[in-house]
């Protein structure tokens, strides 16, 4: 049940991708804090229920799957000397 949530991180990060390009990086920022922000509530009412708590690790890990690999991509664009268009 630990382990779940880097079967989420590993979805997510992969799947970044789409998202960003969809989205934007902001945009995909703010999937990831909803996939996190779901994750945790499903987590906290998992009243001694593996599956839910299952569930949950998975869902939050997708959402830290999206910000690992959006977070160094913002923080690249942001960081050019020039402006950007």
């Amino acid at each position: 049940m630990t382990s779940m949530i880097n079967v989420g991180e590993l979805v997510g990060s992969l799947s970044s991708a789409p998202v960003n390009d969809y989205f934007g990086r902001k945009g995909g920022w703010l999937v990831g804090a909803t996939f996190v922000a779901v994750g945790v509530i499903l987590q906290v009412a998992a009243s001694s229920q593996q599956s839910f708590i299952s569930g949950g690790r998975v869902i939050l890990g997708f959402g830290v799957g999206v910000f690992c690999a959006t977070s160094p991509l913002y923080i690249a664009v942001s960081a050019l000397p020039y402006p950007r268009s």
